[in-house]
Order: structure tokens, then sequence, then C-alpha cells
């Protein structure tokens, strides 16, 4: 028969106290992780709703062609955008990188634009343009193309024969630093013919940002700009936000027609 001795009680109570406390640690562990990850997956499918809601506002507002009031949607969601045309005294684009083109929209100006300012190299090194100003005449039906050859790299000018003047001495548009600046002569004017209808500018050499500005009078409107906010109500004064924006360029003739459009010839596959 064993017999267990005062001392040794106290051993075994301890090590009992021990084993609980490390078990309902792990318990409350569990369970604060449980919570968290629940709460988790709460939020993200709040986050869901509230995108939902900004992207239904975006098309809310392509489909009407302007703002969005506030709107409720089912389940706590509910949305509001707002429409913004953009580009009428100029714009600014991204980066572009060498062989692709930016496009400025020109039929539809104020008849009293006489031309337009292009401003490139404006990553750090010396960028080349080549535009090409599209004109019809309406009352003949003919189609002229002006070409000119812009290069902040007056060495490298002499070689490719870019001899349109260029002015170097920095400039900023647009909240952006460029280098280089050329001007482009046009005519919105359609009573004089032949009018310009687009300008299109083929950036060459090394990436930049172009900004182009109108002289003279006011371009039509370049793009639109789609903010939209979309909202999951959690509760009276708790909400889920998430806000969407869109660029969308106004219609232009995609580059890959221009022989066919101005030569009055045709595509053959």
């Amino acid at each position: 028969m064993s017999m267990i001795v005062k001392g040794e009680k106290g051993q075994v109570a301890l090590i009992l106290v021990l084993a609980a406390t490390v078990a309902g640690t792990l318990v409350m562990s569990l369970a604060d992780r449980s919570t968290r990850s629940l709460r988790t997956q709460t939020l993200d499918i709040e986050k869901v709703k509230a995108l939902k809601g900004a992207e239904s506002g975006v098309e809310q507002a392509l489909l009407n062609g302007g703002s969005v009031e506030l709107t409720n949607l089912a389940d706590g969601v509910n949305f509001s955008a707002e429409y913004v045309n953009e580009g009428t005294n100029g714009v600014a684009s991204e980066v572009i990188e060498p062989g692709d083109v930016f496009d400025v929209l020109v039929d539809g100006s104020e008849s009293s634009l006489t031309s337009l300012r292009i401003y490139f190299s404006s990553e750090g090194s010396l960028a080349a343009l080549k535009v090409s100003d599209y004109r019809a005449d309406g009352s003949i039906g003919e189609y002229l193309v002006n070409s000119y050859g812009f290069d902040g790299n007056s060495g490298r000018a002499l070689v490719n024969n870019f001899s349109d003047t260029v002015d170097g001495t920095g400039f900023n548009f647009k909240d952006v630093d460029f280098d280089s600046r050329g001007a482009v002569d046009v005519n919105a004017d359609i009573v004089a013919g032949p009018t310009t209808k687009l300008l299109r500018i083929m950036v060459l050499y090394s990436a930049s940002k172009i900004g182009v500005q109108p002289i003279g009078g006011d371009l039509p409107d370049q793009q639109v700009v789609i903010s939209s906010i979309g909202s999951y109500s959690v509760s009276n004064d708790v909400s889920v936000k998430k806000r969407l924006e869109l660029k969308k360029e106004m219609e232009k003739i995609p580059s890959v027609f221009d022989k066919v459009l101005y030569s009055k010839s045709r595509l053959i596959q």
C-alpha cells in the first residue's frame, strides 16, 4: 500500500493548477483567434459589398452620361458618383512608351483655336515626337495629313531630320515638369476648311509624358472622369466605404485605320 506524504500532495496540486492555467490560456487564445478570424471574414464581406456598390455607381454614371445622386440598394448598400468632363483647357498624359501614341481630339474645338503647344521629355531623358495633324475638307470629301517632327536632342535631330522648332528651356504644365516644347498650327474654323479633326502624337526614343495646351480657344472635352463611392452600412454609426475612379477618353479613331481613312484605300487581311 503506497502512501502520499503531505509535500507530494502539494506538488500534485501545483501541477494540476499549472495544467489548468495552460489549458485555459490555450482555450482563450483559440477563442480569440476564432473571433478575429470571424471578424476578418465579416470585414472582407463588408468590403466586397461596398466595392460592388462603387462599381454600380460607375456603371450608372456611364449609362446616364452624368453624375448619380445617392442611391440605395438592397442589403444596406448604397452609392453615389460624380461625372466630370475634362481637357478643354489642355491635357497631360501618363507616361507613354516609345512607339505608342497619344491622341488629341480637335474636332469640335472653338473656331478661334489657332495652335497647340506640345510638351514632352518629362522623365529625365530626351524624347522625340512624330506628330500627325489629320484634316478633312467636307466640301470635297478629301483628307489631308500634315506631319511634324520634334526632337529635344539637337544633335540627334541633325541625323533624323526632325527639324521642327523645339524650345528646350524647361516648362511646367498641369503640374508636370517638361524639358521641351513644340507647337503645331491647327484649323478649327469649319468655314475656312480643311479643318483639323485629330492630332496623333507618337513618342520615340524615350518614354515621356505628353502635355497639350490649346492656344486661342478651347478644345472639346478630352476625357470623362467618374468618381464613385460605394458603402455598406454595418450599423447606424459604422459603415465600410470603397472608392473607384474611372478615366474614359472620348471616342477616337484607332490608329490601325489611319491608312484606310486618310488614303481612300481599304484593309486587306
